[in-house]
């Protein structure tokens, strides 16, 4: 476990480096499955970016400096965004759930 990992690297002449990107989940994270399934709540959709389905597709661009249209993707319960890839929803940091649970994993 990653405690167990720190305490040994301390006890080297170790440093652990971690890199976390706490923008999205991949599209097979538990939350995404809740959030895309036939009968989700709110509460699980609101843990994602989405767009209205009537709304025009916003100035939104991917980090790979594609057009507009290549950060929107579509699932079942409607149109998301990704920053990234299409297999990696953005979290919706205006969610209290998401805000606690980012807060929970980086309290360890």
């Amino acid at each position: 476990d990653f405690e167990t990992l720190l305490s040994l690297a301390s006890s080297l002449p170790l440093r652990v480096i971690l890199e976390w990107v706490p923008n999205h989940s991949s599209n097979l994270h538990p939350w995404w499955i809740a959030a895309t399934s036939t009968g989700a709540s709110q509460a699980d959709k609101d843990k994602y970016v989405w767009l209205p389905e009537e709304a025009a597709t916003p100035n939104w661009v991917s980090f790979y400096g594609q057009d507009k249209s290549s950060a929107i993707s579509t699932a079942s319960t409607g149109r998301y965004y990704h920053a990234f890839l299409d297999t990696e929803p953005d979290l919706n940091y205006r969610s209290p759930a998401v805000v606690l649970e980012m807060n929970k994993i980086l309290d360890f």
